[in-house]
């Protein structure tokens, strides 16, 4: 695709990319059958009483092919529930971060090597905010795990399961691999460096304001006078970073914070430093 000079690519465009590098050579038939996916939805559509909704998204064209629940749990029409759809009703604090991991994700799906999936196996436990239709934002556990996979163990569809916990109340986003590999924690470690490597290289926070945060974490205990000693700077200069930490960290994690460590923990709980 043709790109204008200095100009970033569209998510859109970056997750075609993604999808197109990953399945290059599969014929995207998928070996789970027929009858395991219909008893796993009548098994799905049962449970879509109890505050769960789904959707089973296609790797290839990135669209919603099938969806449940939805309508009833946050008052969208399913038939014209859509990916971009869903992506803009995630809650601000939550939806950069979210991304992050998306990225992360693809990026050890696309790494070469194919990971070992299986249907149903979980990939991703997540905890995210979404917006119902009356405008209220509720706390949700997203389960994504594999729904086909093609011969060589590529990930064809992917399914999306919510599960309603209760209103949003500013809870931090987390999300947790869960991938069966041959060394324990390799990908899970691999997705956490790529997020943070993201979250720094965006430049939302300066590099000495990371450094800063990073002290604070290391150093519980710490002042501001003690981080400042131990970091060679002014006490003035360590205030006014601890402002520009707050003004910043409140005004990406839509949530008020009461100090610059408080920041540095809430960063941290998210797993972006």
């Amino acid at each position: 695709m043709l790109q204008i000079a200095g100009q970033e690519p569209r998510p859109n465009d970056k997750y075609h990319a993604f999808a197109a590098r990953y399945l290059h050579g599969s014929s995207l038939e998928g070996i789970v059958s027929a009858k395991q996916l219909h008893e796993k939805l009548i098994c799905l559509n049962t449970g879509t009483v109890n505050g769960q909704f789904y959707f089973i998204i296609d790797v290839a064209t990135n669209a919603i092919i099938h969806c449940n629940g939805v309508d009833r749990w946050l008052g969208y029409n399913c038939s014209g529930f859509t990916v971009t759809k869903y992506q803009n009703l995630i809650h601000p604090a939550h939806a950069v971060i979210n991304g992050y991991y998306s990225v992360a994700m693809w990026g050890q799906l696309t790494g070469g090597n194919f990971l070992p999936i299986q249907f149903m196996r979980p990939m991703c436990i997540t905890s995210l905010a979404l917006k119902n239709n009356f405008g209220n934002y509720l706390l949700l556990r997203r389960l994504c795990s594999p729904w086909q996979i093609d011969k060589d163990g590529r990930l064809i569809q992917y399914i999306n399961l919510f599960t309603i916990i209760k209103p949003f109340a500013n809870e931090c986003f987390f999300t947790k691999a869960d991938f069966q590999f041959h060394e324990p924690g390799v990908v899970e470690k691999a997705v956490q460096d790529s997020v943070k490597k993201q979250f720094e290289g965006d430049r939302y926070f300066t590099p000495q304001e990371i450094r800063l945060l990073k002290k604070y974490l290391s150093e519980q205990a710490s002042t501001s006078s003690r981080v400042a000693t131990k970091l060679g700077l002014a006490k003035s200069t360590v205030s006014v970073y601890n402002k520009r930490i707050m003004y910043k960290a409140t005004r990406f994690f839509w949530r008020e914070f009461y100090s610059a460590k408080d920041v540095a923990k809430f960063i941290n709980k998210c797993g972006l430093i």
